[in-house]
């Protein structure tokens, strides 16, 4: 969860990079068996806090988005530490309209459907060679 004064750029650049340095140097400094891969997800909307969480459609939407298959698949063949997963909103708000950031040509497209969510996301592997 991000605060909404927090600009919705640094969910592109610099977070996934950032996150990506405190893996590495977490599997470098841990036993292989030790070592981790991390999942995270980025999409952008609002949100209710119940007295226990965090809830509403939007978040619903961001864990649908970290169980899709085309993530999974992508970040286990890759070696990569990171998966970042986009929803195509981010996508197109966001990393297409400040392609300095990351080149959108970094993201590739993924349809899924988790549970009763069928929905269109964009992946990106920081670091991983295409």
């Amino acid at each position: 969860m991000v605060p909404p004064v927090v600009s919705c750029k640094g969910l592109i650049d610099p977070l996934p990079e950032r996150l990506r340095g405190l893996i590495r140097r977490h599997n470098h400094v841990s036993r292989d068996a030790a070592g981790i891969q991390l999942r995270a997800a980025a999409h952008i909307g609002p949100v209710e806090y119940d007295g226990h969480g965090f809830v509403g459609t939007d978040i619903n939407l961001l864990f649908r988005m970290l169980d899709a298959r085309p993530l999974r698949a992508a970040l286990a063949g890759s070696g990569a530490e990171l998966g970042l997963i986009v929803s195509d909103y981010v996508y197109t708000n966001v990393v297409c309209r400040y392609p300095s950031l990351v080149s959108p040509d970094a993201f590739r497209p993924a349809r899924f459907q988790v549970k009763y969510t069928r929905a269109r996301a964009w992946t990106y592997l920081p670091g991983a060679l295409p």
